[in-house]
């Protein structure tokens, strides 16, 4: 009887090729992401402390022009027609209409009109947080506990809050800035991450509409959003779009004063002081306090955008990577486009260092957070992934944990390390700056209480509250007798 073949011997499997192929992914360690998310949350409600206790119920500047309008509310002659007029080249009948309501609920507390600006920006950040995180995950960072790119949210948060703008954090009359801000970032938002088609577009145009009709940079909302309305809606959604803008410029422009004189037009600068003027007002975010390193800054920004928009074109066939960068591409684009526009209107009449005004670094904060963005969605900022590592649990599935980096630190790393000293050391400047603002508007603010209805005056001898002393003086007469902000009638103006 012949012998059988001897039989092989069984290859040893590995434990792993034994079990069941079910894998799942390994808990993440959530320790950072809850960093992240309490470090981004302090920073608004550090701003809301501030806010609430440095807010001077004082009308400061432009606020003062709200009186008359005022006086008609309260006699019932208030018409549509007082809304639309201008106020310098703005048509402004949304934050008309939110102050005049504010003050009818509240007797003017101005406080009120500080605090709703805090919460805009709020609405804002976390536009940009949703962004941000929703684009990460599309990007192929969904497994990670956190992706290396949510490290730029609290940066973000502080630039967007930053004391350095001081002055639309204590003054009510900024209320027009933030609602023109926060409006352009939600149209942008909206058309990125909303689903079905024409209602998140209609939404996006009327938030547009709102933000052209609070200030005038808001007219920028139209071109930055575009790019985004011909990828999300193609041709037909492009020239809804586009018509939906040139009816509503074609109404601002209709009986606008500055249109119908030539004389009101200001004298156009050099090219080389618009150049400059933009290239300071964007990067006054980074550097709030100094103009040469601000123009630096700025062309830095500037380059980088342009660096950013290269390399999504090399990417241009990537579907994801191209829908992921475009609402930071409209970001970056409405800070530049409104740079061009303030510089145009006031490089000649103010000079180059009035870009550093601090309403204008709220302006310009959206080019570093478009910037941000791009590079964590364009850039590609997350390091090539390994292989995860494999264990297996008491359960006999396979579990994948993902593998740590090493090596030195990629050099974005390093650039947005260095952009969190300036940024933060700026934040630090600006309370100051805030402080001594709170303190020069209490001193106005008591002295018109005991009577001097000029407030305080300035060295030169203007008073602080209004260019214009004899007309501030008669003003507050008139909001003494409406009983508002706080002020009671004297005894010598009538009740």
């Amino acid at each position: 009887m012949p012998k059988p073949p001897p039989r092989r011997a069984a290859k040893k499997s590995s434990p792993l090729r034994a079990l069941p192929r079910k894998t799942r992914p390994a808990p993440p360690d959530l320790s950072q992401l809850r960093l992240v998310r309490r470090l981004t949350i302090a920073v608004p409600i550090a701003m809301f402390v501030l806010v609430a206790l440095w807010s001077v119920n004082v009308p400061f500047w432009d606020q003062w022009d709200l009186v008359p309008l005022l006086e008609k509310q309260a006699d019932g002659t208030l018409e549509f027609h007082d809304l639309w007029r201008p106020h310098n080249e703005h048509r402004m009948p949304f934050p008309k209409a939110l102050m005049l309501a504010l003050a009818q609920l509240s007797g003017w507390w101005i406080p009120l009109e500080t605090l709703l600006g805090v919460g805009m920006a709020t609405i804002s950040l976390a536009i940009v947080a949703r962004l941000l995180w929703t684009h990460q995950a599309q990007g192929g960072t969904r497994g990670m506990a956190l992706p290396p790119s949510a490290a730029l949210l609290p940066i973000m948060a502080v630039m967007l809050f930053s004391p350095a703008q001081s002055e639309i954090w204590l003054w009510g009359w900024a209320l027009q800035l933030h609602l023109t801000q926060t409006s352009a970032i939600a149209a942008i938002g909206i058309l990125s991450l909303a689903r079905g088609r024409w209602l998140p577009l209609g939404i996006a145009a009327g938030l547009a509409l709102v933000a052209s009709y609070s200030y005038a940079s808001g007219w920028m909302v139209w071109l930055a959003a575009l790019p985004l309305v011909v990828v999300r809606e193609r041709a037909r959604g492009a020239i809804v779009w586009l018509g939906a803008a040139v009816v509503s410029a074609l109404i601002y422009a209709h009986d606008h004063p500055l249109l119908r004189s030539a004389d009101a037009a200001p004298e156009p600068a050099s090219i080389i002081d618009l150049g400059a003027y933009v290239a300071v007002f964007l990067g006054s975010p980074i550097f709030p306090y100094h103009g040469r390193f601000a123009l630096v800054v700025g062309v830095l920004g500037l380059g980088g955008c342009v660096w950013a928009g290269l390399r999504l074109w090399d990417r241009r066939d990537d579907e994801t990577a191209l829908h992921n960068a475009l609402p930071w591409l409209g970001l970056a684009a409405l800070a530049i486009g409104t740079a061009v526009l303030v510089a145009v209107g006031r490089a000649s009449a103010y000079g180059i260092g009035q870009a550093l005004s601090g309403r204008y670094v709220m302006l310009a904060t959206p080019l570093w957070l478009g910037l941000g963005g791009l590079i964590a969605s364009v850039a590609g900022v997350t390091e090539p992934e390994r292989p995860p590592a494999r264990t297996i649990d008491a359960d006999g599935a396979i579990v994948e944990t993902p593998s740590k980096s090493g090596g030195p630190p990629p050099l974005w790393t390093r650039v947005v390390g260095l952009v969190m000293l300036f940024v933060f050391a700026a934040a630090i400047a600006g309370t100051q700056d805030l402080r001594a603002r709170h303190q020069r508007l209490d001193d106005a603010r008591t002295t018109l209480v005991a009577g001097d209805d000029r407030g305080t005056v300035k060295e030169d001898g203007t008073p602080l509250l209004y260019p214009d002393g004899a007309r501030l003086a008669d003003l507050s007469r008139r909001l003494r007798t409406l009983e508002l902000a706080g002020l009671e009638p004297t005894d010598d103006a009538p009740r």
